[in-house]
């Protein structure tokens, strides 16, 4: 089993866009113990409040052991980091962030 922490978010503001970082989690799929060589997806997902009448840019940043091992930028409220095949070298603490703007 990979042990999963959340992580807050940072908070920046610019061009009059004001926002607010409710939440930051990430999840494990499967929840369970896994076999070996299976695929592992870490979900982390964002809950934002802010005053933009479009989606804004998330940045989302993926840790493992405090090394950075993905980053991507989207607009969507979450996203996945796959693990396949998984091995007991994938073993450790992972976190994730966010970090938004306009």
């Amino acid at each position: 089993a990979l042990p999963i922490f959340q992580h807050s978010g940072a908070t920046d503001a610019a061009d009059n866009l004001v926002f607010t970082i409710n939440r930051v989690q990430l999840t494990a799929s499967p929840k369970s113990e896994m076999e070996k060589g299976s695929q592992l997806n870490l979900t982390c997902s964002v809950d934002i409040t802010h005053n933009s009448t479009s989606p804004i840019w998330n940045e989302y940043h993926f840790y493992k052991e405090d090394d950075l091992i993905y980053n991507v930028t989207s607009q969507d409220n979450s996203v996945v980091y796959s693990i396949s095949p998984s091995w007991v070298s994938n073993s450790g603490f992972y976190k994730c962030s966010v970090h938004s703007g306009g």
